[in-house]
């Protein structure tokens, strides 16, 4: 197997990155531009975002509700000083070249609450301010435990495991999946604390190969103003499907479909409409990605499926396809224009 590292941080460096993405984000116009807020002394706070799609042409920044700040489109960050020791709330809005507003993002912090030394010495990148290493090895431990648990639901409902990751006892559970991505696939890195291995290697195809346990499958979700799920695959098992039906089992086809519900978060995908944008696949005859993936859907999902025209959604035309009745988006690594 070809192997190709990545490092799974956010959905815009996966895009470009990975071989097979499925996601349920579905963009405004303009976008939200997702935020966060650190602190950085008593009375200074750092508010830094995502750009907003496409690029604004300014951002307005509000605070408590009222105007603080208008900013240029391609900045993506701004501190504010002279703060007290109290609560405030952030607001960050796109705005574009007609006027038009994005939902507001936003972001709040507590100024009021002393931070622990671990958490002034993580905002501020210095360590010293940690007076006793026990603080820092009692913090690592309950940042792994709470990890532990990360997306375990997410893995229930798409293995169908009961809720505390145990098997069920009908053996409707997944627990022998197969499936023979090819060698042209790619194996990823998922980040710590962010997303989640739900599927790795396990065998090889060809006798006498090394066995390497290496992650296939990440499953993530980002919350905030437009909480979104995503699914990264390093190939796409509904093309190795089309061109060899022995290479995925039925357990992988019902991975599949659990995946979709996780994503879209509906369970009636079967029984009820659903709409998805197919974007930036390959249909060539080694890879024929963008017909194998509507064969398997129309398959599964017959009658219940609608999906965009071939090619009808590439690169700047994507933006216009992602609308509010779009349940689904699965794109991949190919530029069609």
């Amino acid at each position: 197997m070809y192997q190709r590292s990545i490092s799974v941080k956010h959905l815009l460096g996966l895009f470009l990155l990975s071989y097979f993405l499925i996601t349920n984000t579905v963009f405004a116009t303009p976008s939200i531009p997702t935020a966060t807020i650190k602190k950085v002394t008593d009375n200074m706070v750092m508010l830094s975002w995502a750009a907003s799609v496409p690029m604004p042409v300014s951002y307005e920044i509000q605070r408590d509700g009222s105007v603080l700040k208008t900013i240029s489109g391609d900045v993506l960050g701004y501190i504010d000083t002279g703060l007290n020791a109290q609560a405030y709330q952030y607001e960050i809005i796109a705005i574009d070249a007609t006027g038009s507003r994005s939902t507001p993002a936003a972001v709040t912090i507590d100024l009021s609450n002393p931070e622990t030394e671990v958490e002034a010495a993580i905002a501020t990148g210095n360590a010293q301010l940690v007076t006793d290493s026990e603080f820092l090895l009692d913090a690592t431990l309950a940042t792994i435990e709470s990890n532990k648990a990360l997306l375990s639901a997410a893995k229930n409902q798409i293995f169908n495991l009961n809720t505390d990751g145990s098997v069920k006892n009908d053996g409707s559970s997944l627990t022998s999946i197969s499936w023979n991505p090819t060698q042209d696939a790619s194996t990823l890195t998922s980040t710590y604390g962010m997303n989640t291995a739900v599927l790795r290697t396990n065998s090889v195809y060809i006798a006498g190969k090394t066995v390497y346990d290496k992650e296939m499958g990440i499953i993530g979700e980002q919350a905030g103003n437009t909480p979104s799920r995503y699914m990264v695959l390093g190939g796409n098992p509904m093309r190795n499907y089309q061109r060899d039906a022995t290479s995925i089992n039925d357990q992988m086809h019902v991975f599949l479909e659990n995946s979709l519900s996780w994503l879209t978060k509906r369970n009636d995908l079967a029984t009820a409409p659903f709409n998805v944008v197919i974007a930036h696949m390959d249909n060539g005859y080694y890879f024929p990605d963008d017909t194998a993936t509507r064969n398997w859907l129309d398959e599964h999902y017959a009658g219940q499926v609608n999906y965009n025209a071939e090619n009808s959604c590439e690169d700047a035309n994507l933006a216009t396809c992602l609308t509010a009745s779009t349940d689904l988006l699965i794109i991949s690594q190919k530029l069609n224009t």
